[in-house]
């Protein structure tokens, strides 16, 4: 459960660059900022794809570039094809199959934890560790599937909610890089998760502070 070993100083560079331009992107406000703030948040991804790529075997990179070259495919076609006022919906159903696939995980390492490496020294239990991140993945994961489904039921799909289930899929993420010892997962998933509360928590503020204007300029 080190999440540290095995990583050299490049890889550690890159993920703390990748982690300094999603920071930065979350600083400033205003329409005039949108811009500047994209290109941040986009390098930082650059960077964070580039030091997960630098850091797996070399046999291995043809088989990680395809399915990125396949999700992009999958991204753009979903942009260009999906009404813009269906976006969130969809964003929503794709959180929710990621918080799916998070418990099933937990579910896996719960059923076999000797194979992922999660028992105590006499190999008869979980660590207290293991066991309560895995309570926390299984947590969060089922949140996120909770929320998904509720706001698809309801069809009422909005940028918060989309933001707050991808926060939970982040920490559950997060968690599951803790028990396997993978920090690209940890900080991929640690940066999901802090971003999309912060950005959640800031919509809403956003639309309070316009209600209340709202209220207060009367009909």
């Amino acid at each position: 459960m080190d999440a540290v070993s095995g990583i050299g100083p490049a890889v550690g560079i890159g993920w703390a660059f990748a982690i300094l331009l999603f920071l930065l992107s979350l600083c400033g406000g205003g329409k005039a900022d949108i811009r500047r703030r994209a290109g941040l948040a986009l390098a930082g991804v650059i960077a964070a794809a580039g030091a997960a790529l630098y850091s797996h075997d070399v046999i291995n990179l043809p088989a990680i570039c395809g399915l990125l070259i396949l999700g992009a495919a999958a991204g753009w076609l979903i942009g260009r094809v999906v009404p813009p006022a269906l976006l969130p919906l969809v964003l929503i159903g794709l959180m929710g199959l990621a918080g799916s696939g998070s418990v099933c995980a937990a579910l896996a390492m719960w059923r076999n934890p000797h194979a992922f490496g999660l028992l105590d020294a006499s190999g008869a239990a979980l660590t207290g560790g293991a066991a309560l991140l895995l309570t926390l993945q299984s947590g969060f994961g089922s949140m996120a599937v909770v929320g998904a489904v509720s706001a698809g039921w309801a069809r009422r799909g909005s940028g918060a909610v989309s933001l707050m289930l991808a926060s939970l899929v982040g920490w559950s993420a997060a968690a599951s890089g803790f028990l396997l010892g993978n920090l690209p997962l940890v900080v991929a998933g640690g940066l999901a998760g802090s971003t999309g509360l912060v950005m959640a928590l800031r919509l809403c503020r956003a639309v309070n502070r316009k209600r209340l204007a709202d209220a207060r300029r009367g009909p």
